[in-house]
């Protein structure tokens, strides 16, 4: 898996005004957005199934 998908950058402040980027860990490791463009994808291949002169050009 994608090691910047699972890890998250957070931003914060001290009192003095200097901002600091640490990497945290999602919660669910990243998964969740492969997921989501997994169906996209998905998605797409049907719907060039369904009409190939629109969605053909679209998907791999």
């Amino acid at each position: 898996m994608k090691q910047r998908i699972a890890l998250k950058m957070t931003r914060t402040t001290t009192s003095s005004g200097e901002a600091i980027e640490t990497n945290a860990p999602r919660a669910d490791h990243g998964l969740n957005h492969l997921a989501i463009v997994r169906a996209f994808y998905l998605d797409l291949a049907e719907w060039a199934m369904d009409d190939p002169a629109r969605w053909g050009v679209w998907a791999a």
